[in-house]
């Protein structure tokens, strides 16, 4: 073993070095790390200085793992200097091609020690890959070393593609293993970009540096909050969610429906007469679809905003008592049934950060070898709720709280589902509060999307309102400032004015045509209409939509929220309904309207006839609560077995409906039961498994409408035009925008008003209270500002001469000036 130590010894050593090595040396003299070297088989530390010796450039890790050497798991790329010391002093050569020879036979010398590469080298690999340098901003948020990190990123920004960054630097440059770092986004399909993007990228890196090829990326926890709580609580058998089935949205709806929603119409009514705003009118004639909805929101709300039920249940008015013990019931019933929905996993989670077995996991797990958790990265921080906010700060509890949050306040628009902007306002202030730790701040303020005048423009418009400038609004940001390139004298911010809107939307539908008919755009799908309804009504997207079909333009919207209407959908409805009642009695008009279009289908296919028949025959002839079929799925797929149902698997479109109908089902199943009997008193099946059906599924049709599936991969299919909502279309970009449906009032709405009453029940009251109308408008000016910023050439509004004469006080679609100032900054087309 040689050894080298401080004082006259180490000195002594040093003069057998080369002169530059011996100057390194000397200048490290006193400091806190002073070299020493130890070689017994095992292990080196710290590195000398990287200093060029005559004939030889000293090799960084990356160097050495390019010839094949050191593909090992150790802490820092400098480490791999003292051996090349050592080589020099005891082979005395200077040739990086015996170096490389030398480690690659002592390679167990530096097993256990894992190489790294420098920010610089990731960045380098990461530009080459995406064509494009990381601005400043960015590189700052990249090199962040230790700590609560806040990134405020604007649209067109490159928030992912920093955060993707970001991770990779934790991985190949800090090398925190895989296991210890959790990421986590909004959507699914935003999780699955973020792991895609990161693949990719290491594949990259591992191919220009091998030392990196025993990072395991599958290791990483990347996911929605939903589905890492769900992943995690299983992985660790947590004992009160053992054996519990997860309810998706469709599931905890008919849950409620079925075992709560009439117990509350009857036991608790003061609940609906009190929240009745939050379904838009007043009390009396609802219908237990509508109590599902207003419980739905009051539930979630309780668990999500960290409500104290002791303090709910001790409130002087009736209502308020009321909703805690019907939270209560509900909260039993899930129990009983062995259910869980979104709102409650997220609590369990948190409960079990808090046992035993969650202590394990976050101070690391002996057992399973997995680490304590070290980073945690979270995206579209501007969405997340309380609680939400309560689980990233327990996952980051541990020093230095290397807690990552990205998103953009000024995007905020996902109140209705019970996010609120208020967690990413006083994220700075929650973490001194709570740490005592201020975190770093970066903004991101170069657009990459849109050109100039747009960027100006949206970015005046949020700004215009007084009400955005006032504390706890929004976080102070500069004016964002374009490095798209784009340049050009076309009007990139433009409007079409109607008489009506009838008128208007004819004017859009030619403007749109000629884009095309003169090549200024080469498929309509380069184009979106932007409204905040897309329902084919006159009053939402109706007069739009056919103005573009009398134009022979294709039209693509998903989210009209007819997939209920579509003639394949009732068919198979109305085939089922027809096969299980075979006297056709006691049927809403809704199942009526099912059965009539399923009598021409059945009498068009000969096979699908003769099995309708069997089948209702089947049902006569058997004996009063004779079982006729385990699960109806069975008579479901016998249907779908015939034509016409069996052809429409060739449309695509068709049966993406179809596939989607089958999970309702099963939805319906899961919830109020499968099996089908013979009832005893008449020639159908059971009787109260009938109404079900009926007024479960077919009342949830009626009443939340149903989307049609979209796939996830293609925005929009080529040759048709988008119709989308705003949020449809947030994360998305197009060369043309134009945005319709403008100049109407703001108005407070449900989730308004139960944020500013129920804030007096929260465990931890907001630092901010504003009313009703002013979170309406501060509501409505984000969702604007989302559909503005997603322009990239030009930026089209649709207006009748009535929308452009209103005030700011009137509307917030044009800005704090109202329609006359919008006009000023726009060019009529």
């Amino acid at each position: 073993m040689l050894l080298w130590t401080r004082g006259a010894r180490k000195r002594r050593r040093a003069r057998n070095f080369p002169p530059d090595l011996q100057e390194g040396v000397q200048k490290r003299k006193g400091h806190a790390r002073d070299p020493f070297f130890v070689f017994s088989g095992g292990f080196c530390s710290p590195a000398f200085p990287r200093r060029d010796l005559p004939g030889f450039s000293f090799g960084t890790a990356s160097q050495l793992c390019q010839g094949g050497v050191l593909e090992s798991d150790g802490r820092t790329r400098d480490r791999i200097i003292i051996p090349v010391v050592f080589w020099l002093l005891v082979a005395g050569t200077t040739r990086l091609s015996e170096v490389r020879k030398f480690l690659s036979t002592f390679g167990s010398v530096f097993r256990g020690v894992a190489m790294t590469i420098s920010v610089e080298e990731l960045c380098m690999v990461l530009e080459e890959r995406n064509g494009f340098p990381l601005n400043d901003r960015q590189r700052e948020v990249v090199a962040h070393g230790s700590g609560p990190l806040l990134v405020v990123a604007g649209p067109g920004t490159g928030k992912t593609e920093t955060l993707v960054a970001r991770c990779l630097k934790l991985l190949c440059c800090d090398r925190v293993d895989p296991r210890a770092i959790i990421v986590t986004t909004f959507t699914e399909k935003a999780a699955r970009n973020l792991e895609q993007r990161i693949a990719g990228h290491m594949t990259s890196l591992q191919e220009r540096f091998p030392c990196l090829s025993d990072i395991n990326i599958n290791r990483l926890r990347i996911g929605t909050l939903h589905s890492l709580a769900n992943d995690i609580l299983q992985e660790y058998r947590y004992l009160p969610y053992r054996n519990v089935r997860l309810l998706d949205e469709v599931e905890a709806r008919m849950f409620i429906r079925r075992h709560i929603a009439y117990e509350v119409r009857t036991n608790w009514h003061e609940i609906i007469s009190h929240f009745s705003y939050l379904l838009g009118h007043t009390a009396g004639g609802f219908s237990l679809w509508d109590v599902v909805r207003m419980l739905e929101k009051l539930f979630n709300w309780i668990v999500e905003y960290r409500v104290d039920l002791h303090r709910l249940q001790g409130a002087p008015e009736g209502a308020y008592r009321q909703l805690a013990e019907a939270y209560s019931f509900y909260r039993d019933r899930l129990e009983e049934q062995g259910c869980c929905d979104f709102a409650h996993l997220q609590q369990l989670f948190l409960e079990f950060l808090d046992s035993p077995q969650g202590q394990l996991f976050l101070g690391g797990n002996s057992q399973t070898g997995d680490p304590p958790i070290a980073c945690v990265l979270v995206d579209e921080y501007q969405d997340t709720n309380p609680i939400q906010e309560e689980i990233y700060f327990r996952l980051a509890s541990a020093e230095p709280h290397n807690l990552t949050v990205v998103g953009d306040d000024d995007q905020a628009i996902y109140r209705f589902r019970g996010s609120t902007v208020e967690c990413m306002v006083r994220f700075s202030q929650r973490c001194e509060n709570r740490w005592n730790v201020r975190p770093h701040e970066v903004r991101l303020q170069e657009n990459y999307r849109s050109d100039q005048r747009i960027v100006e423009w949206y970015g005046w418009y949020i700004q215009s309102f007084n009400l955005m400038q006032q504390q706890g609004v929004r976080l102070w940001k500069p004016m964002m400032v374009s490095r798209q390139g784009i340049r050009g004298s076309y009007p990139a911010l433009g409007f079409l004015e109607g008489r009506n809107i009838n008128d208007l939307a004819q004017q859009f539908a030619t403007f749109v045509r000629s884009l095309r008919d003169q090549g200024t755009i080469e498929d309509y799908s380069q184009c979106v209409l932007l409204l905040r309804s897309t329902k084919e009504a006159s009053r939402a997207a109706g007069p739009f939509v056919s103005a573009l079909r009398d134009e022979g333009i294709p039209v693509y919207n998903p989210r009209s929220k007819a997939y209920s209407k579509q003639p394949e959908v009732r068919e198979v409805l109305g085939v089922l309904v027809t096969i299980l009642n075979p006297d056709g009695t006691d049927l809403p008009d809704h199942v009526r309207d099912w059965i009539q279009e399923a009598s021409r289908v059945i009498d068009a296919y000969p096979d699908l006839r003769g099995y309708v028949e069997r089948s209702r025959e089947r049902i006569r002839s058997a004996e009063g609560g004779e079982i006729l079929a385990e699960d109806f799925l069975e008579v479901v797929y016998r249907i779908l077995s015939f034509p016409p149902f069996l052809g429409y698997r060739q449309d695509p479109v068709r049966d993406y409906r179809l596939s989607k109908l089958t999970r309702l089902f099963e939805s319906f199943g899961s919830i109020c039961g499968r099996r089908l009997e013979r009832d005893r008193s008449q020639p159908s099946v059971s009787g109260s498994w009938l109404r079900s059906f009926c007024e479960v599924l077919g009342g949830y049709f009626e009443t939340y409408g149903v989307d049609d599936d979209e796939d996830e991969e293609v925005v929009c299919p080529r040759g048709s035009f988008p119709v989308m909502t705003i949020h449809q279309a947030k994360g998305l970009e197009f060369d043309f925008v134009f945005v319709g449906r403008l100049g109407s009032a703001c108005a407070p709405r449900g989730e308004h008003r139960l944020e500013a009453e129920m804030a007096q029940f929260r465990r931890e009251p907001p630092m901010f209270a504003f009313r009703p109308e002013e979170l309406a408008l501060q509501d409505d000016v984000r969702l604007y500002y989302v559909a503005y910023s997603r322009a990239k050439y030009a930026l089209i509004l649709l207006v009748t001469k009535d929308q452009l004469r209103r005030s700011a006080s009137e509307t917030v679609s044009f800005g704090g000036e109202g329609g006359v100032g919008m006009r000023r900054r726009f060019q009529k087309l």
